[in-house]
């Protein structure tokens, strides 16, 4: 995928059922986005994100049970989850399957099981994952009959792969902070029998220990078909991974025979988080006009497409953008948050991804024109 044109602005949780708010009136400066491919996010791993969006949300594969909602402190409001697809009468048995599927974590992590989920979700046999799981195992299959549409078991399929890869995750995040933990202390003992107490050195742990990563195309194919379903007119994505970025505008510029345009590029700032609360709020109670003017903007795009006039005008914002981080003395760090102005809605781009049409009545809900924003390294632009 090539990026048209360079940048017109070169330019240095908590889980809930509720449905999110998003940006509605130009004159708002309460900015939504929708996270993806993932389905946990949080103020520790969204932090720079936060200081341009009020809100970031993202999908639950599951349901949560009303009565274990809590009262959260407004912190944990900035990053909120919810369910575009609610499981209802069949939570228990996509309980089930969960469980099923512990002895088969080999499969999944080396790909296996992604890749013959995404098989199915595509061909749409007439097994149910259940009866998939249980011819696995060599279980006679049980006859049952009520058996799904082919769109309810995608929409069972897609939340289970979602579930595995974020179950996956946080196992993943464990194993390696358990392995930093140990390199940690085996690199004060190395010093301590040295008897060298400047030295650097530390040891890194093995690399074959961690498990092959998690394919990211049949995730986001997962994570589209929830995006399908959602009767939420969003507008704004975001990710902070750049592959499944790329992917969404490859699909635009297939579609659409046009590339996507680079249209802004904001410097995020590197935060303690002990002091993130503070620094947030400092920033964008002197920022407020510049973060209105540039969610304006974004969704002038989004209704209008790339013209000029706009880009001259987001070139100017975001440079009031890099000048309030400057004032508030907050350190720029090495990511940018990149924004694309992409040919197509998001509904008819994730459509195309998932090979299936757009329902008639989504299409009205989107802007002509999706908008992209991805958190990018300075060494990958």
């Amino acid at each position: 995928m090539r990026v048209q044109g360079g940048v017109h602005g070169a330019l240095t949780s908590k889980p809930s059922t509720s449905k999110p708010i998003l940006l509605k009136n130009k004159t708002m400066n309460k900015l939504t986005t929708l996270l993806f491919p993932d389905t946990v996010a949080s103020v520790e791993s969204m932090n720079q994100e936060l200081f341009f969006f009020e809100q970031i949300m993202f999908y639950l594969p599951e349901e949560q049970d009303p009565a274990q909602e809590q009262t959260h402190p407004e912190e944990d409001q900035l990053c909120r989850g919810y369910s575009p697809a609610p499981l209802g009468e069949d939570r228990e048995r996509f309980a089930m399957l969960l469980q099923e599927l512990k002895g088969h974590e080999k499969e999944f992590y080396n790909g296996q099981l992604s890749s013959m989920t995404l098989e199915y979700m595509e061909n749409r046999d007439t097994e149910t994952t259940l009866e998939l799981i249980m011819n696995m195992q060599g279980n006679p299959v049980p006859k049952r009959q009520n058996r799904k549409t082919d769109e309810e078991k995608i929409l069972w399929q897609a939340r289970l792969l979602l579930k595995l890869a974020e179950i996956r995750k946080k196992e993943d995040k464990e194993i390696g902070d358990v392995l930093s933990s140990i390199a940690e202390k085996e690199s004060r003992l190395f010093q301590q029998l040295k008897g060298a107490g400047d030295i650097t050195e530390t040891h890194m742990p093995p690399s074959g220990i961690m498990p092959a990563p998690i394919k990211i195309e049949p995730l986001l194919k997962a994570w589209g078909r929830l995006f399908l379903v959602d009767n939420q007119p969003t507008w704004i994505l975001n990710t902070a991974n750049e592959e499944a970025g790329a992917i969404l505008l490859d699909v635009d510029e297939t579609k659409s025979k046009q590339t996507p345009e680079k249209i802004c590029r904001l410097p995020l700032p590197e935060v303690d988080l002990t002091k993130f609360a503070w620094n947030r709020k400092t920033f964008h109670s002197q920022a407020a006009s510049t973060i209105t003017d540039l969610g304006t903007l974004l969704r002038e795009m989004a209704d209008k497409g790339c013209n000029d006039v706009i880009c001259r005008q987001l070139e100017q914002a975001a440079s009031e953008w890099e000048t309030h981080l400057n004032e508030q003395r907050l350190i720029q760090g090495t990511s940018n948050l990149e924004f694309y102005c992409c040919s197509s809605s998001l509904g008819s781009i994730l459509a195309h991804l998932c090979k299936t049409k757009e329902a008639a009545a989504r299409q009205a809900g989107y802007p002509a024109h999706g908008i992209i924003a991805i958190r990018r390294q300075d060494s990958a632009q």
